[in-house]
């Protein structure tokens, strides 16, 4: 959200989580369709950065967790319905006005699965579980498909911009090795 107002109170990450987290779990797990009380996480990099604070405006992250893609058309259908809803929670929570609110856009599992070519519009890959973090994940070499390599959140070392940076270059470093082609030297400051 791009609003046109600061807040001096608001931290960096702010979570809010709903009454009933086992309700909103359970969707996540068995439903396609999200809870209508989510959790709700706001970054606000003007509370560290104060660069990001432009002429008293400011822009907010939001997030709510819901199911991987499982029924398109209940995004096509309630995709609105569910911006409008969240956008009112926060204004609520951070004590917004809807008419601060200058710029909005939203990413559904619809646009992260076009996109982003994530399963299932799932940023969390596989599962957002225990057995699919960390080194749970696949690995970057596939251990059945000869020549087949994996990169991005989804596989070794995890999800989250420098990990899947790190990822990438596991997996090229791995193919350069696999063809028997010399690796790039490395420099200072640099992943050896």
């Amino acid at each position: 959200l791009g609003v046109k107002r600061t807040f001096p109170d608001l931290a960096h990450h702010t979570v809010w989580h709903p009454e009933n987290p086992n309700d909103e779990l359970d969707r996540i797990i068995s439903s396609p369709v999200p809870s209508g009380d989510p959790t709700l996480y706001i970054q606000h990099v003007a509370a560290t950065d104060p660069t990001a604070r432009l002429d008293g405006r400011t822009a907010l992250y939001v997030l709510t967790p819901v199911p991987p893609l499982k029924d398109r058309r209940w995004w096509e259908e309630h995709r609105n319905a569910y911006r409008a809803a969240t956008i009112k929670r926060v204004c609520e929570r951070i004590g917004l006005k809807p008419e601060e609110i200058e710029e909005q856009a939203d990413w559904t599992p619809l646009e992260f699965e076009r996109e982003q070519y994530c399963h299932d519009g799932s940023i969390f890959a596989l599962a957002a579980s225990f057995f699919q973090s960390a080194y749970f994940r696949p690995a970057n070499a596939s251990p059945d498909i000869a020549n087949a390599f994996f990169a991005g959140g989804g596989s070794q070392p995890g999800g989250g911009i420098p990990l899947v940076m790190l990822s990438g270059y596991i997996a090229s470093r791995t193919i350069l090795q696999r063809l028997g082609l010399p690796l790039p030297p490395s420099e200072a400051g640099q992943i050896a």
